[in-house]
């Protein structure tokens, strides 16, 4: 099954994301600290799937 998804939809996601990725971005040393990183990724992981929730048409 292909998704297709318009725009309108991904922009306020991209926003959401850029929210995530700046909060975690304040740390000088994000790329040696590996709990900073894992942080990073559950938030995204946690958030995607919460918005693939919202945008999946229902039937």
């Amino acid at each position: 099954m292909i998704l297709i998804i318009r725009e309108n939809k991904l922009i306020p996601l991209a926003k959401e994301v850029k929210k995530v990725v700046d909060d975690k971005a304040k740390y000088t040393d994000l790329n040696q600290r590996d709990d900073i990183k894992a942080e990073l990724k559950v938030d995204l992981i946690i958030l995607l799937a919460e918005k693939r929730n919202q945008m999946r048409p229902s039937c």
